[in-house]
């Protein structure tokens, strides 16, 4: 074996850049056959870091794991670049980064290292430090982090908000959390606006009088069962056109009129509204209007893809086994950190669910999950599309990355990739 200082990185990939104030960081996510909860954190110093089961003290992080070597990979951190560069140290087993073994390769912010059966991420940049409450938004990652301190810091506001997010993502959670820390006495009322029949969609959010139809009853609706609380209209974009204005005019003057009414009643309700759609692209195509999207985007967060915050999926799986916690074979813990979860959380509840009530084979499991994903690290550098493209495709997009990745055909990864690459602002998209 070789020793892990003479061990020649070469930099041949990418011309160096500042280094920023805070160091890259290795987080050790699975071990042998062990979750762990929370992962370990290691950041790295400049210089060479050696992976391994026993690297020399003070050198080097220790994995206890039986199929890791002693000296298994080494990790080169130039001072004056923000980059890391991993290479095998001659391993028994070998090394791999997002599930392509390799002899040596740069490393990007979120990439997938495995040694022997230990799983770890990596991090670029400053940790993500919240002081808001867990509640039921789950997760270590920056991003979960960063998105309880987000909605912990706007939940006492009386502005609307509009959760945007795939779905999945939680957003029916986000508002739930957002109700809980706004000290509003009332309710917290969710509805799906898709699931409501549009022949009686006004019916039900702005109630009806009695008479108002053969054989109606006086009916609240769901804006006065709110009252005093949080009214959640998630799928906001299914709304149809005709009841826009009157959901417009009951945010602009806090007055509800039942269907069959002659007279308004006045609400207190804190309206939060979410979709997965481009309600922009919704509002230019005459489908959404525009007053009304101004309305309802006082205050706009977006829920972070699984897929971007895989510190946290192994956490998840676990959490939503309740009383059955899994052993996880490593074939299987890696596949679900490759995977693209195309629907997101909601997909490894039903995950869970499947391992706890029917026992699943996790082999089997692991081989259906594998595929959906490209190993990054074997996609070739003249895979990318040029600069101006790739902001031609962003700015079209208004910089929604899995819809650019959609349309290249593309895991997100390779789309966050390039944007680091070519050193662009995805706020600079945004609108």
């Amino acid at each position: 074996m070789q020793n892990p200082h003479d061990l020649e990185v070469t930099d041949d990939a990418e011309p160096e850049r500042p280094c920023t104030a805070h160091p890259p960081r290795l987080l050790l996510l699975y071990q042998g056959t062990q979750v762990l909860n929370p992962p370990a954190e290691h950041p790295l110093a400049p210089g060479t870091t050696v992976l391994g089961r026993a690297p020399a003290e003070g050198q080097g992080i220790c994995v206890d794991d039986r199929r890791c070597s002693r000296v298994h990979a080494v990790l080169q951190h130039d001072a004056r670049s923000t980059q890391l560069r991993i290479a095998d140290a001659g391993s028994r087993n070998g090394t791999s980064v997002n599930g392509t073994a390799i002899k040596q390769m740069q490393l990007h912010n979120g990439d997938l290292i495995r040694i022997g059966d230990s799983l770890l991420v990596v991090r670029y940049g400053s940790k993500q430090e919240s002081t808001a409450p867990l509640g039921e938004l789950l997760g270590v990652s920056a991003a979960a982090s960063g998105l309880r301190d987000t909605l912990w810091r706007i939940a006492k506001s009386p502005a609307t908000v509009l959760l945007l997010g795939e779905s999945g993502t939680g957003k029916e959670v986000a508002a739930g959390y957002l109700h809980n820390h706004s000290n509003r006495r009332g309710p917290f009322v969710p509805v799906n606006c898709g699931a409501l029949p549009e022949s009686l969609i006004e019916s039900q959010l702005f109630g009806h009088a009695k008479g108002a139809f053969t054989g109606a009853s006086a009916h609240p609706g769901f804006f006065r069962a709110a009252d005093t609380g949080t009214l959640f209209l998630d799928e906001i974009g299914e709304l149809p056109l005709t009841a826009q204005p009157k959901l417009l005019r009951i945010l602009e003057d806090h007055t509800v009129f039942p269907v069959g009414a002659v007279s308004g009643q006045r609400v207190d309700v804190r309206l939060i509204v979410a979709t997965n759609r481009n309600l922009l692209q919704s509002v230019s195509e005459g489908k959404f209007r525009g007053d009304l999207y101004a309305r309802i985007a006082e205050l706009s967060v977006t829920l972070p893809a699984l897929s971007d915050r895989p510190e946290d999926i192994l956490l998840l799986l676990q959490h939503f086994c309740t009383t059955q916690p899994q052993i996880l074979s490593p074939a299987l813990a890696e596949a679900l950190l490759l995977y693209e979860w195309p629907f997101n959380i909601r997909e490894v509840r039903k995950l869970a669910s499947e391992l706890r009530t029917l026992g699943a084979d996790q082999a089997v499991l692991a081989t259906r999950l594998r595929p959906k994903r490209i190993a990054m690290a074997a996609v070739e550098e003249e895979d990318m599309p040029p600069r101006a493209q790739l902001e031609e495709l962003l700015r079209a997009q208004h910089g929604n990355v899995a819809a650019v990745a959609r349309v290249l055909s593309r895991p997100r990864k390779n789309v966050y990739r390039w944007i680091e690459q070519y050193a662009l602002s995805l706020g600079a998209f945004r609108d």
